[in-house]
């Protein structure tokens, strides 16, 4: 399932993993630091345009953080299930 949890944890691995430091993405991104922070940590809810621009700055497949394949490997799943029973 899509939830806000599972794309912000992975948003802050992509910031953890990635050779930029947290002031360095926050320039990139025209932010202050503690505010990149806060979205980060899931203290504030990321406005859609800091997450495109952060998608960019990182070079992340936009499809991989908001967890959609995962999300159609979950509906692919449940409709085999169900035609199964048909």
């Amino acid at each position: 399932m899509i939830t806000y949890e599972n794309i912000r944890k992975k948003l802050a691995k992509a910031v953890a993993d990635s050779q930029l430091t947290q002031e360095d993405v926050s320039k990139l991104l025209g932010i202050k630091e503690p505010v990149l922070e806060r979205y980060i940590s899931g203290k504030s809810k990321m406005p859609v345009y800091i997450f495109a621009n952060l998608c960019g700055v990182l070079k992340l497949d936009v499809n991989d953080i908001l967890c959609v394949t995962d999300y159609r490997k979950e509906l692919q799943k449940n409709n085999a299930k169900s035609k199964e029973f048909d």
